[in-house]
């Protein structure tokens, strides 16, 4: 009887300490992966958004015309591929879009498109922003092309006042999330169950 009321009360300590610790540890862990996963999505456009300015500074310099540049540029996106959640475009001084991979946008004014920081503070223009040539990350809102929200890393073009602006859906982003999460859930709850079986074993 003794033995049966330590067993008892050894696993459900277990199971209250395993539970308190899981579950705090899961809470944390889930409302790190949004943060986590949109660092690296920023981080990717930033790179892509950098070296495609880094390119056309490049050719400038070489004294190719404006034009010139913009067309190949132009020519490249159209020819290339891009994954419906994510594309590059480049924007001229006036907000105006010069290139896309999609060429029914090219033209469209983005100066009165807003921009909010990641916290969703702000915002900003891309008027504003193409003004002060400031680039950087933010969430770009209020867009019906593709979605209504965007993660969009933007770097300003040395010399010009062209910026590049580099998107990624955030509804899409949003669902692989959620996706990631459910599948830490599905091996944390077996694992944690484990845990106190083990626990109450051993002990």
């Amino acid at each position: 009887m003794k033995r049966n009321r330590i067993i008892w009360w050894t696993f459900l300590g277990l199971t209250v300490a395993t539970l308190v610790i899981g579950g705090l540890g899961g809470v944390l862990l889930l409302r790190n992966v949004e943060r986590s996963y949109v660092e690296i999505q920023v981080k990717a456009n930033a790179e892509q958004a950098v070296r495609l300015a880094g390119v056309l500074e490049q050719e400038l310099a070489t004294g190719q015309p404006a034009s010139s540049v913009e067309e190949r540029l132009q020519n490249s996106l159209l020819a290339s591929p891009h994954d419906a959640g994510g594309f590059l475009c480049l924007l001229g001084g006036s907000g105006r879009v010069l290139c896309h991979p999609d060429a029914k946008a090219v033209g469209m004014q983005m100066d009165d498109a807003l921009v909010f920081d990641l916290q969703g503070k702000g915002p900003k223009t891309i008027g504003d922003r193409l003004a002060s040539k400031e680039g950087g990350a933010g969430l770009l809102r209020g867009q019906n092309y593709l979605s209504d929200t965007h993660i969009i890393f933007q770097q300003p073009v040395k010399g010009t006042g062209w910026l590049v602006s580099v998107h990624s859906d955030f509804g899409l982003i949003t669902q692989r999330i959620a996706l990631l999460r459910k599948r830490i859930l599905q091996v944390a709850i077996p694992v944690l169950g484990l845990l106190i079986v083990a626990g109450t074993l051993v002990a």
